[in-house]
């Protein structure tokens, strides 16, 4: 965690050397690097991050946040958490704990609900850090587009592309599939603000979804593999 907190605004999450993927928690879209010291809400973990910019924020891209209750409430606040070489560990007021480790070109979570009643998970790919209402704001981040494919009761893939940030560099594009070793029992798909749910033996969600909620009814351990372009 040096350098972590004030201006350095480090990195403190899992990474390999020259890795593909550093996940770890965004604690609102305003810290640099993702992470901010508790109290701070955690809006769900993301797999792509930078240390120290110097000026605006870069990526946060790819949002996965586990939840229990209302499809909006997706922001959690932390009891505690743990840091160690290539390991990240928090555990929610609501009592979901997440472990996060990396490979070279894959983020693996492991995630416990507390109740077998409601346990949910969001995948975004509109979210990145720096979101700002004005258009083509200096060093801001901008979405361009993005999709979100339940592809069956095991797998989600899809891609969202970014522009902008604190290099004003053109678009990029980042990857993902998501593979969960327990199967999901629903989901729910974003479009056009409203959220349309898709159950049984047909899990797709259709290609114009940017948000993705898909629902257990167990105690799961997903596994996040995402790539990047």
């Amino acid at each position: 965690r040096i350098g972590s907190e004030g201006v350095g605004r480090t990195f403190p999450g899992p990474s390999m050397p020259f890795g593909m993927c550093k996940p770890g928690p965004d604690c609102t879209i305003k810290p640099n690097a993702g992470w901010a010291p508790m109290p701070e809400v955690v809006t769900g973990f993301s797999q792509t991050h930078v240390s120290g910019t110097g000026g605006g924020q870069k990526y946060g891209n790819i949002l996965i946040q586990p939840f229990s209750g209302e499809r909006n409430d997706y922001e959690q606040k932390r009891l505690s958490e743990e840091f160690e070489l290539g390991y990240y560990a928090t555990t929610f007021e609501s009592g979901i704990r997440t472990e996060i480790t990396a490979s070279d070109r894959c983020a693996f979570y492991r995630i416990h609900y507390p109740t077998k009643d409601i346990s949910n998970l969001l995948i975004d790919a509109t979210h990145y850090l720096g979101k700002n209402p004005i258009p083509d704001r200096r060093e801001q981040q901008q979405f361009v587009g993005g999709e979100v494919e339940v592809v069956n009761d095991h797998e989600v893939r899809g891609y969202t592309r970014i522009r902008g940030g604190w290099n004003n560099g053109d678009a990029y594009t980042v990857y993902f599939c998501l593979i969960s070793d327990k199967a999901f029992k629903q989901n729910v798909g974003k479009t056009n603000g409203r959220y349309i749910e898709s159950v049984g033996t047909d899990r797709r969600s259709g290609r114009h979804n940017k948000e993705v909620v898909v629902d257990y009814n167990e105690r799961v351990v997903p596994h996040l593999y995402e790539t990047r372009r």
